[in-house]
C-alpha cells in the first residue's frame, strides 16, 4: 500500500518536480546555455534571487524584532508565575531546537517554491560518554550511558521527499502523508535494539541495496547544474514513513474478528523499505492522533496543497529582463566588431581569416 502511494504521487507530480528543478536554477542564476565558450552574450541578471532575500530578510526581522520571540500572557494575577515558567520553557526549548536556523531555511523555501514542510518530533537520544573520575584517590576514565537530547525539536523536509493526497490543502485534512527518509545501517540496527523496528522484518533486508547508489535524479539535477558531477548517493537505505488511518485490526496485539469495531479505521505509522519488508507498524503514539508534519505557503491557492512562490511569479519576468540584457549587450558587440560573412563558393580556407578588433 505504501509503495503504491508513493509511485503513484512520483507519477502524478513528474511535471512538478521538473520545475522545482528549474526553479531551483533560476534562484541560482544558472543559464540554460551548455559549454558555453563566448560569442553571443549570456548574462544572467538574478532579480528572482533578490526578491526572495528581500522578503525573508523582511519576515525573518518582524518575527525576531523583539529580544524574546515568545511571550506568555496571564489571565489573571495569580497565573503571573506560571506564565514566566511557560515562557522561559518555551524560549529554552526553541534554543534547542536551533529555532532561528530553521525558520530561516523554512522561510527561504517557502518564499522561493511556494510551500515549505517540517517534522515535528520528540528528540530523545542516548550516548555512552568517557569521563575523568577520581577512583581510590586515582584518575581514571569511566564510560557512563547519559541522556544526551531531551527536547521537542522539529526538521526541514524537502519538497522531492514527500507525497500525500492532492487536493487537500491542509494535513490534518489528508488521509495520509508519506516521508521518504535515507537510513543508515546503524540507524536501523539502533531503533531495531529500542524496539522501533521487527527484528524478523529487519532481516529480510536486502543489505545488498545499500552498497549501490541510489539515484535521486531530481535532486541530482540541482548539483549537475551547479557543476557538481555526482552519480548518486551510497551506504543508505530508503524507507517510506506513512502516516494516515488503517483498519483497527492492522495495529492491535490480538485480533477479535468477533469484535465489530476491528475495522474501524484508526491512526497509524508505518515504516517500510523502498520495495522491500514493513519494519514498523504501529498506532500513532501521538495523544493528538495528528499527523507529526507542518505545511506553510507563501500564496495559497483554494483546495490545493502546494502554493504559489516568487520563483513561479517572477518567472517569464525573469527571462525577459535576460532576454533583453542580452540582446543589447549582442547589438553592442556588433557594433564594435561586425560579424564576418565567408561564401562557400570563393574557396577561402576560413583559417586563413582572422577576425581582430577595429579591422
Amino acid at each position: 500500500m505504501v509503495n503504491e502511494h508513493w509511485a503513484d504521487y512520483q507519477s502524478d507530480t513528474a511535471g512538478r518536480r521538473k520545475k522545482l528543478s528549474q526553479y531551483y536554477q533560476q534562484y541560482r542564476g544558472v543559464t540554460g546555455h551548455r559549454n558555453y565558450e563566448g560569442g553571443m552574450a549570456d548574462v544572467f541578471i538574478n532579480e528572482t534571487l533578490q526578491a526572495v532575500e528581500s522578503i525573508v530578510a523582511q519576515e525573518y526581522a518582524s518575527i525576531y524584532s523583539e529580544p524574546r520571540p515568545f511571550y506568555a500572557a496571564p489571565r489573571e494575577e495569580s497565573d503571573k508565575p506560571r506564565a514566566v515558567l511557560i515562557e522561559n520553557m518555551a524560549i529554552s526549548a526553541l534554543e534547542k531546537m536551533k529555532a532561528k536556523v530553521k525558520v530561516m531555511r523554512a522561510l527561504k523555501q517557502r518564499t522561493k517554491y511556494g510551500t515549505c514542510f517540517a517534522k515535528v518530533f520528540w528528540n530523545y537520544e542516548e550516548k555512552v560518554l568517557s569521563a575523568r573520575e577520581k577512583v581510590n584517590g586515582a584518575l581514571q576514565i569511566t564510560e557512563k550511558r547519559k541522556v544526551t537530547a531531551d527536547h521537542p525539536d522539529v526538521s526541514y523536509v524537502d519538497e522531492l521527499d514527500v507525497a500525500f493526497p492532492l487536493g487537500k490543502s491542509d494535513i490534518d485534512e489528508m488521509g495520509w502523508f508519506i516521508w521518504r527518509k535515507r537510513c543508515s545501517r546503524d540507524y536501523v540496527r539502533g531503533r531495531e535494539k529500542r524496539g522501533v523496528y521487527s527484528s524478523v522484518q529487519v532481516a529480510k533486508i536486502n543489505w545488498s541495496l545499500e552498497n549501490k547508489k541510489t539515484f535521486l535524479y531530481d535532486k541530482l539535477k540541482r548539483l549537475w547544474s551547479m557543476g557538481i558531477k555526482s552519480t548518486g548517493v551510497s551506504g543508505e537505505l530508503e524507507i517510506l514513513e506513512f502516516w494516515g488511518k488503517v483498519p483497527k485490526m492492522w495495529v492491535v496485539d490480538e485480533v477479535d474478528h468477533a469484535d465489530p469495531t476491528m475495522e474501524d479505521m484508526v491512526e497509524a505509522v508505518i515504516e517500510v523499505v523502498v520495495d522491500g519488508p514493513v519494519l514498523r507498524l504501529d498506532k500513532n503514539p501521538y495523544w493528538h492522533q495528528k499527523k507529526p508534519f507542518l505545511m506553510a505557503q507563501y500564496i495559497q491557492v483554494d483546495d490545493e496543497p502546494l502554493g504559489i512562490g516568487v520563483c513561479e511569479l517572477s518567472e517569464s519576468l525573469q527571462q525577459e529582463l535576460n532576454d533583453k540584457r542580452n540582446q543589447l549587450l549582442d547589438h553592442t558587440t556588433e557594433q564594435i566588431a561586425p560579424p564576418l560573412i565567408r561564401h562557400r563558393g570563393s574557396n577561402i580556407d576560413k583559417r586563413q581569416i582572422k577576425l581582430r578588433a577595429f579591422q
